[in-house]
Formats: C-alpha cells, structure tokens, sequence
C-alpha cells in the first residue's frame, strides 16, 4: 500500500497552519513556503459544512482517486470544471451572483469562507435532480433550510468548565494577518486590557480559522499592549461538538451582529459585551439578514461598546438600544507605528484605499475620481506615484497606462511603514463610521481625502489634514485638487499634524470603557 504524500500534508497543517510557517521562515524562502497555501486552503474547505466527500467523491471521481483528497481535487482542478463542493453550495451561482469573485480567480468557496459570508454574499443550492440530494434537502424541511442559511448563527459551542477563574472572551471569525486591521485588531486590544484590569485570563474564539498566536501578539505589541497573563486560542467553527470551556461569571465580547447572536444562544445577555464599530445594518439590502441584525441591535439586555462618538451619534439619533446602553470610545493610533517622517523618495505617493468586494468602500467611485483627477492633470505621473491598498485587489490600469502598485495582506509592521510613506490619500466609507485609514494616515503626517455621510460632515475635530468631501464624482476630484495643494503646503501640512488630537493611547482611548464595564461585572 503506497504513502499518500498528499494527505499526509493536509494532515500536517491540521497541527501546524501555514501562516506560522511563513512568519517562522526567513525572508528569502518564504516565496517557498507559500506555496503550500493549497495545502491550507483545501484543509479550510474540508473542515466546511459545504464539502461533502463523499458526495463529491460519488458524483465525479468514482474510479480516479490518483490519491488525491477529495478537498484538495475540488480546490485545484474540480472547481475550474466547474465541480461543486457538495449539495449545499453551487460554485457556478456563486460567481454568477458575484462577477467581482469570478474575476479574482479565487476558489468560490473558499471567498465564501473567509469573506462573503459576514458580507452577507448570496449562494446557491443544486436542484435535487443534479445533486442527488438527501431527502431532507428534498423535502425542504424548515430546520434544514434555516441551518444552513444562517449557520454562523448556531449557539456557540460552550462547555461548562470545573475552573471557577473567570476569564474574557473574544468571539470574532478570524483573526488572521488579513483581518487584524481596524475592527478586529481594536476587540483584541479591548479584549486585553479588559483581562488586565479585571485579572482575568483571555481567551480567543475564532469562527471561520485557526489563530496564528504569533500574529495576534504580534498586533498587540505593534499597539503598544504589554502582553501580561495568558492568551488561550480555540477554534469552533459553527457545528463542532462544546469545546470553548466556559463558567457564569466568563465575560464574552463579540464583534459582529452575527457572533452575537450565536454567543446569545448559549450565554445569557448581561455577560455579552458587543463591540459595534459600524452600523451593521447597512451590510445587507432590506430582507432577513438585515431583519435578523436589526433584531440584535434592539437587544435592551446587550451592553454595547461602540467605536467612534460619530457612530454613536448616528445611533442616538434614533434613541434607540445601542445609544441607551451603550458607551462610545475614540481609537488611538500610538506614535510607535504613526508618526511624521520625512519623505525621501523622488515622487511624491498617492494610496488608495480599495475593497472592491466591501461595497460601502465605494470602491469603482473611487475609480472614477482617480481617473478624473489623473486626466485633469490634477495628478500627474511625472510627480505622483500610485498604490492601491487594502483586500480583494486586482491589477488595474489607470488613464495615461499607469498601474498602481498593490498592497495587501501586510503584517502590521509592513502596513504602518507604508502608511508613513502616503503623501495623499483617498478612502471612501459610505457609512457614519469615520474609519481608520483617514485617522491611521492624519495621525503619520500624510492628507487624506474621504466622504460625507449624514452626520459626518467633517473629521476635522481629529485633523486638519483630513478633508471631508461630497460624493459627486465633481466633488471629490476638488477634494483631491486640494489635497494636492495641501500636500505642496508643506507648513500648513506640518501644523495641522502638531495641532491634530488623535488619540496616541489606548488605556487613555479605552481607559472609561473598561472602568465602566469592569464594575458592572
């Protein structure tokens, strides 16, 4: 009986994720190891309710194994013939409903997995006849139906634990080196000083991925988080057995309307914390997803924690849940990663900040300004050099055969050294959220142009080299014509970043949240 290499690999990184191997290895052969991201891929779709081996083994492969994993045939070469997982999730109406996936080249569920599930990205399911379907798919039982359409809803997989130690909870999908940015990076640094200050251990719960630990402290400490007592990391994805051991006086804090109302299901409401760092309601057009968060949002039981006094407002605006119980922080952005240096290059940069599969990113609105802006000679190549940064990017090229330069996927040290380097900005966030890369680029001395949206008319109350433009097309080439100016004011520029009050430290930016929170528990 011959060794199967390939699933002794796929076993391998059950233990051993491929992102550790990458940040372990030394710079010259990390293009090597790289390229067993398939391995780690396929190991992501195997562990998922929408691959059925068996199905997919039955339906086409019966007689050509070649000893290969079923997950792995399905990532590089089944999906290209337009194979699909298993009954429960169609490749084909996938990239249909998404044309910008199709385009990525991106294996369809894998997007699904790590992005256009919390986008709320619609799937399809195979017509019986095709997929040999069993008969609870046949008959279109209400708890089937509902299970898999709301899987990352089912109750988080506690375990009553014997320790009477209580510990904080983080629950978020992933904390990955692609997600740490923003939002995510904020609920461990809340998550941590949290612990610190009621004397607790921290535990880390992700839904869609294994923790890399290395990343995550490499996050904190990038922040300016001293690492004291000790991080536990558990992986539960919707639908394994109890595994996160758990106690009634264990504080959980949760990062999306989705992990809370799974959380919700087997935590009761006044040990929830929720971190809301936007209005998740706008993720979704009218319809169950948006009725479900909605529901969440209305939970009068839920402390809220709510990132930014803009959002909050937003909120209050409508006195509603969030504003009655909630409490409102500004980020900080510590001068060990955002600070003023000098530039030294020739030209001076342009960045913007692209997601093209993030609608409220406003991504191809963006395209049109920059397009506008370039054949307006407002940026001319012969001055300005260009970079997209941010998820999802695709090679581009813009009026005069300009191709920007693309930046994604960077570790937190790679992302703060290109941040220092960004002249000008442009990032649009079409919510009340002011966001973090206007802030993350104010606060290391470059201009940022973004939008208006309701109540956020202007960001000047943290920089003056933040201008808040219009959405017209018209508005904002202006807006980046006087970024331009900005920038060549080299006096004015350095003044607004002396008289800025971003906020440089997060016991200072959390310091009333965490006094709040840790004595109502």
């Amino acid at each position: 009986m011959g060794v199967n290499l390939e699933l002794i690999k796929l076993k391998f990184f059950d233990f051993f994720p491929v992102e550790k191997v990458v940040v372990i290895l030394n710079s010259r052969i990390k293009e090597l190891a790289l390229r067993l991201v398939p391995f780690w891929r396929a190991r992501l779709i195997a562990n998922s309710e929408f691959f059925d081996a068996s199905w997919y083994r039955e339906k086409y492969y019966k007689n050509s194994m070649f000893g290969i994993p079923p997950s792995f045939h399905y990532f590089a070469i089944g999906e290209k013939k337009g194979f699909h997982p298993g009954p429960k999730f169609n490749s084909t109406d996938y990239f249909r409903h998404n044309p910008d996936v199709a385009k990525s080249g991106m294996n369809a569920l894998v997007h699904y997995l790590e992005f256009g599930r919390r986008e709320g990205r619609p799937i399809g399911v195979l017509g019986w006849q095709e997929a040999s379907l069993p008969s609870i798919f046949q008959e279109a039982k209400y708890g089937a139906t509902l299970a898999i359409r709301f899987r990352s809803l089912e109750p988080m997989p506690i375990l009553t634990s014997s320790s009477n130690v209580p510990k904080v909870v983080i629950v978020t999908d992933s904390v990955s080196s692609g997600s740490l940015f923003g939002g995510v990076g904020t609920a461990l640094i809340l998550g941590k000083l949290l612990s610190q200050r009621m004397a607790r251990s921290l535990c880390i719960v992700t839904r869609t991925q294994p923790a890399d630990p290395r990343t995550v402290l490499k996050t904190l400490e990038a922040q300016g988080i001293r690492n004291t007592g000790k991080i536990e990391f558990i992986f539960a994805p919707p639908g394994v057995r109890p595994c996160i051991p758990t106690n009634d006086r264990d504080l959980f804090i949760t990062t999306s309307w989705w992990t809370t109302a799974s959380t919700l299901r087997s935590v009761p409401a006044r040990r929830v914390v929720y971190l809301l760092q936007e209005d998740e309601r706008m993720f979704y057009p009218l319809g169950d997803d948006h009725l479900k968060c909605s529901e969440v949002l209305a939970n009068s039981q839920l402390q809220f924690v709510v990132n930014s006094k803009l959002l909050f407002n937003h909120f209050a605006s409508e006195n509603n849940a969030v504003s009655r119980n909630g409490l409102y922080f500004e980020p900080a952005f510590p001068e060990s990663n955002h600070r003023f240096e000098k530039r030294k290059n020739d030209k001076l940069l342009f960045a913007f900040y692209a997601r093209p599969n993030n609608l409220r990113n406003l991504y191809y609105r963006g395209l049109e300004a920059i397009a506008n802006s370039i054949d307006s000679k407002i940026l001319d190549p012969e001055l300005w050099e260009f970079a997209f940064f941010g998820k999802d990017l695709i090679a581009t090229e813009l009026p005069r055969g300009i191709k920007p330069l693309l930046r994604q996927n960077m570790s937190w040290d790679e992302y703060a050294h290109f941040i220092r380097k960004v002249d000008l900005g442009l990032s649009l966030m079409y919510t009340p959220h002011p966001s973090y890369p206007p802030l993350d680029i104010a606060a290391s001395g470059g201009v940022c142009v973004t939008n208006q949206y309701q109540n956020k008319k202007s960001l000047l109350q943290y920089s003056g080299n933040i201008i808040s433009s219009l959405l017209g097309t018209d508005n904002l080439v202006q807006s980046i014509r006087s970024g331009v100016e900005l920038v060549a004011n080299t006096r004015l520029r350095e003044e607004n970043y002396a008289k800025q009050k971003i906020v440089r430290n997060w016991d200072v930016s959390l310091k009333s949240v965490i006094q709040t929170i840790s004595r109502g528990q």
